[in-house]
């Protein structure tokens, strides 16, 4: 009954504690550890302690004519040894041993020395209630461990009746009832005392753990939304695949045929060439057959159109290399670090990638003069695509009329939050005149795998990850949508 009112005294459930420290041995030896350094420690400052007062009380013993301190001087000795054998591994695993022995010795040891000061009347006498004190706040032992010392340090002190003589009984039932009560309430200290330091560890080992834990899975949430995050930029450049493969084929397709009648135009050229290497010496017979063979060939028009295939074989290939590189600026795939971006490239070519998508929108760029930004430049440029695919969808229905219109500028009158005065922010606009969003779905349009569209068009992830791009950015993305006529995206990030 007396162990519940502690358990309940000190706010701790003793049976749950024992537990956790039988199933965690990892936990168990942290705490053995932990409580190892801080006996070594406390344990240095208390021999220091020692010494210090058994030098003042070996001075006074000297200069009062006492005799020699004896005892003072050992004392003094065995703490400055036990310093020195602190720095060794065996001190500091053994520490709890060694501080029991000690205890040990000095209790057996102590009644003599108060005894030569006077006995129970003694000015040091007091020392073991100090002791007690002592012993609760800064030695880290089990509560059997505080048992014995306790049982030790009170058996001192009822040492004394039998070495001294002429004890009053009533003095002597005064100093033992005092000092049964002062080592039952250290019982009782000890036992709260070793519970709470096991319960703060418990709940430092348990928070430690949890922290872990949160930890790794807010890793495994950066992975995996990088992983979207690369997903949907696979996903939309998937969709850009055939528009792609077209503007390439096209050009492809004439270089192609241009190569071919370039290898007959060589051909013809080169039994030019023989004819006259077969007949060196011309007369009027061969010149004839030579000028018929031109007019056959078309020698003229050969020379004339070979020049245009040439010219537009590279035509052909600067087209190429052109879309190549729009898809590289969109990508970025080589860039892994934040850098200063031009907004305005990053617009132009993820607005490139739809040129040849629904050309019967028409996308109206206005751009203001703005500083470039720090950021994941493909990153950026899968917000502005996720929101022009938007707006493309939006305007799907349309014949004709359907317009996206792009603003850029600097404002100061931002939704980021803040603490600067003139703060200043960059803001993107993303407008249509489509069918606009409507009211019922507008406050989930940001959650990941919402989606509009028809099952298998759309995976919902686009503008949540956009979402989720701009707060990594320390910037912002929201809307205003007036169903029937519109909506307007708008994208803010701090100046740098």
């Amino acid at each position: 009954m007396l162990v519940r009112f502690f358990d309940k005294l000190a706010g701790f459930d003793s049976v749950e504690i024992d537990r956790f420290f039988q199933e965690s041995p990892e936990a168990t030896s942290q705490y053995a550890s932990l409580m190892n350094d801080r006996n070594v420690h406390n344990s240095v400052v208390f021999l220091y302690f020692v010494i210090f007062s058994q030098i003042i009380v070996a001075y006074g013993r000297i200069v009062g004519n006492l005799g020699f301190p004896y005892y003072n001087t050992f004392l003094s000795g065995l703490a400055l040894m036990l310093i020195l054998l602190s720095r060794y591994s065996f001190f500091k695993t053994h520490i709890r041993s060694i501080s029991l022995f000690l205890f040990t010795a000095w209790a057996a040891t102590f009644p003599f020395f108060i005894i030569r000061l006077g006995g129970y009347d003694s000015p040091t006498y007091p020392i073991y209630i100090l002791v007690i004190i002592y012993i609760i706040a800064f030695f880290y032992f089990s509560f059997w461990e505080y048992v014995y010392v306790f049982i030790l340090i009170f058996g001192s002190n009822l040492a004394i009746v039998f070495l001294q003589q002429n004890v009053n009984a009533d003095d002597f039932l005064y100093r033992q009832v005092v000092m049964l009560m002062a080592t039952v309430a250290g019982l009782a200290a000890s036992y709260i005392n070793v519970n709470l330091r096991r319960k703060d560890f418990y709940n430092q080992f348990s928070i430690g753990k949890k922290k872990n834990e949160l930890e790794a899975a807010y890793k495994q949430l950066e992975t995996t939304e990088l992983q979207l995050i690369q997903s949907e930029k696979l996903a939309s450049l998937g969709k850009m695949t055939a528009g792609i493969a077209h503007e390439i084929n096209n050009p492809l397709g004439f270089i192609h045929g241009n190569l071919e009648n370039i290898e007959g135009y060589l051909n013809d050229l080169k039994e030019l060439v023989r004819l006259y290497e077969t007949f060196p010496k011309t007369n009027d017979d061969v010149s004839r057959r030579i000028h018929a063979f031109k007019q056959q060939i078309q020698y003229d028009f050969i020379v004339d159109d070979l020049a245009k295939i040439i010219q537009s074989c590279e035509h052909g290939t600067s087209r190429i290399a052109e879309i190549v590189n729009k898809l590289k600026n969109f990508s970025r795939l080589d860039e892994s670090a934040k850098k200063l971006v031009d907004i305005h490239e990053g617009l132009d070519s993820t607005i490139d990638l739809f040129a040849r998508q629904n050309q019967h929108i028409t996308i109206t760029r206005n751009y203001s003069e703005i500083p470039k930004v720090e950021c994941y430049a493909s990153q950026l440029n899968q917000v502005f695509f996720s929101l022009i695919e938007n707006a493309m969808d939006a305007l799907a229905q349309k014949n004709d009329g359907g317009q996206i219109t792009i603003i850029t500028g600097m404002v100061s009158d931002g939704n980021i939050s803040h603490d600067e005065e003139n703060y200043k922010v960059i803001r993107i606009q993303i407008s249509d005149n489509g069918c606009g969003i409507p009211e019922s779905i507008q406050s989930k349009v940001f959650d990941p795998f919402f989606t509009s569209k028809d099952v298998g068009e759309g995976r919902g992830l686009g503008l949540s990850l956009a979402y989720g791009i701009m707060q990594q950015h320390r910037g912002c993305i929201y809307f205003k949508s007036d169903p029937g006529r519109g909506t307007d995206f708008f994208v803010e990030l701090p100046a740098a």
